[in-house]
């Protein structure tokens, strides 16, 4: 058995829904998943922009935020908003203001009206190297388009830091670049759109297969919560 085989048995995929205060939800847990996201968050920021201060916004306004756990502990973060550009409430959301005004008219162009989007990717730094690295990257980028394929969206959307090669994670999967080098957080980036139709697999088996295995073993911890209050409420 090699390296990735042995990481990919201790894995475990999660998705925490959004809504936080109209749930009862692990406070705990959503604390950890919060200082992970944050850690990385912030130490990007200083390097690429020189900012000391990140707020919470970006992280609380998500639909749904997704993670991956080997043997309990968290190693990998992606977050997943939704959007409908017929409102025009969503249209004017401060998270369109980071792409340019005609990748809008585009998606509508082309019918394109629910919008799922992903972004704010960031893994464990003892998992950055070699083999480790690329594999966790791939498979939660991976587990993210394979949630756009089980959702209703119409389009998967996002900008990709392309020095740290997340664009290639984006058409490893099956984005398509509306325009490529564009400058967001002072780094050049591809603005990238998915079609259900241009879904592509993982060519590597042992990656397509974990994610299945992960896909078909997700732990959504909503569903655990409801579970465990209709059992008190039983007992």
């Amino acid at each position: 058995m090699d390296q990735r085989e042995f990481l990919a048995r201790g894995l475990k995929y999660h998705i925490v829904q959004g809504n936080w205060n109209e749930r009862v939800v692990d406070h705990e847990l959503i604390n950890d998943i919060y200082r992970f996201w944050h850690r990385q968050w912030i130490q990007t920021f200083q390097e690429l922009k020189g900012l000391s201060k990140l707020y919470s916004d970006d992280f609380i306004r998500q639909s749904e935020i997704s993670f991956i756990t080997h043997q309990n502990r968290i190693v990998s973060f992606f977050a997943h908003a939704f959007f409908d550009l017929r409102l025009e409430s969503h249209r004017q959301h401060s998270y369109f203001k980071s792409y340019p005004t005609q990748f809008l008219e585009h998606l509508e162009s082309l019918n394109l009206n629910k919008v799922m989007t992903m972004g704010w990717l960031c893994v464990d730094p003892t998992w950055r190297k070699a083999a480790k690295g690329t594999f966790i990257a791939q498979l939660q980028a991976g587990m993210a388009y394979k949630r756009f394929e089980k959702s209703e969206a119409d389009t998967l959307i996002t900008f990709t830091r392309n020095d740290r090669k997340v664009n290639d994670l984006a058409y490893l999967y099956g984005s398509i670049c509306f325009l490529p080098k564009w400058k967001e957080h002072n780094v050049e980036v591809d603005v990238v759109y998915t079609l259900k139709s241009s879904l592509k697999n993982n060519p590597d088996p042992l990656l397509h297969n974990t994610r299945e295995r992960l896909w078909n073993e997700r732990i959504i911890h909503a569903d655990v919560q409801e579970n465990f209050l209709k059992e008190k409420r039983t007992a």
